[in-house]
């Protein structure tokens, strides 16, 4: 098992380098030759590279990645969505962007960047929906994660410097000044957080890492506001996204076990016991897992995999809490966002097709199968 997947992981386990990103191109492939009807439709005339996050705010939908233009219009790595066109965000950000959400009525953006809206700001900034401000003095290094928990904003990744003062990998913000998440990831050359969620009044953190202040994690752990606490025996390989689904916490990545128990790059937990989604994904072929959100009920899937469950299903699928279906016929390259927009599900990646039809790297669905 170690061996199969030891040099495909520095690929695949997290974005959050653009090495990383590069090597993620590689996987693309071409177009699937499947004919079931969809009601997949494209965004405007889209965006022109990697959609990375999606989020609503103010009644607009947010993407951020690697992009420089989006429905025509020159941006930098961030645009909103109206509905009807794309508008720019300010002067945008000028690296990256791997993370968004909202925390007391403004719009928080984490990344690899230095400056928003020509503002020097460092690893996160927020948008107020009029103008770009800078967290503070900063996080020194990447924010891949961000999450509000207890009335506080966390941001996670790979760090080591926040506001000036040593932090590793995790920090919260209470509004106006940022704190430790107790002593954050022990040291590791490729530790790292890129996922976290609020379940069970619990803030679960996941990623690449072994252990979290001191207590083992095997890459993903648990806090309560005051320390950190294993779940369970972990996960065998990094987990990359993390959703809450019908009172239970799913995590996905490229692993194959959780809590010992065989688990095809996808698991759930409900609070005491880990346990498999069906037969998972991939159906025994190498895939790997980046984007969750829940839609119509149901659980989106988004990610490197051309099965789920037993049927095919092109890089997105949905799981119902007993079975899996396709996304009408899917994509045709790895998504790596997904998002809830005006009752629509949206997705967004390096691919450039849905069903045959052209869209540029973002596209949405409504739920329906068109005849």
């Amino acid at each position: 098992m170690k061996g199969k997947y030891s040099v495909k992981l520095k690929h695949t386990f997290c974005i959050c380098y653009k090495a990383t990103i590069s090597a993620l191109i590689l996987f693309a492939v071409a177009c699937n030759d499947s004919k079931k009807p969809s009601a997949w439709a494209p965004v405007g005339s889209g965006i022109n590279n990697l959609v990375l996050s999606l989020t609503p705010y103010k009644g607009e939908l947010y993407a951020g990645g690697s992009f420089s233009n989006a429905g025509g219009k020159q941006v930098n790595n961030i645009a909103r969505w109206n509905g009807s066109e794309w508008h720019l965000v300010g002067k945008g950000i000028n690296k990256m962007v791997l993370c968004m959400t909202q925390y007391n009525g403004k719009l928080f953006v984490g990344g690899g960047f230095d400056s928003a809206g020509g503002k020097h700001s460092t690893g996160i900034a927020c948008w107020n929906g009029n103008e770009w401000q800078p967290v503070g003095m900063g996080i020194k290094g990447t924010v891949s994660a961000l999450c509000v928990y207890n009335k506080e904003l966390y941001a996670a990744g790979k760090f080591d410097t926040v506001d000036g003062k040593p932090s590793h990998s995790i920090a919260r913000w209470d509004g106006a000044r940022w704190s430790d998440a107790g002593t954050g990831l022990d040291s590791g050359k490729y530790s790292f957080i890129c996922g976290l969620a609020v379940y069970h009044g619990e803030l679960y953190a996941s990623g690449t890492f072994k252990a979290v202040a001191g207590k083992q994690g095997n890459n993903i752990s648990r806090w309560d506001g005051k320390e950190w606490k294993p779940v369970g025996q972990g996960i065998s390989y990094p987990v990359t996204a993390l959703s809450v689904y019908k009172d239970e916490l799913y995590v996905c990545g490229v692993f194959d076990t959780a809590g010992g128990t065989p688990a095809n790059y996808i698991a759930r937990w409900n609070g005491k016991d880990w346990a498999p989604v069906g037969t998972g994904l991939g159906n025994g072929q190498f895939a790997s897992i980046w984007s969750l959100t829940t839609y119509n009920n149901e659980l989106i899937v988004g990610g490197l995999f051309k099965s789920a469950g037993e049927q095919q299903a092109n890089y997105i699928a949905k799981w119902n809490g007993t079975s899996w279906d396709p996304v009408g016929g899917g994509v045709n390259s790895p998504v790596h966002s997904l998002g809830v927009y005006n009752d629509e599900l949206y997705a967004g990646g390096l691919f450039d097709t849905v069903d045959a039809a052209p869209v540029n790297h973002i596209a949405r669905w409504n739920g329906k199968i068109s005849k």
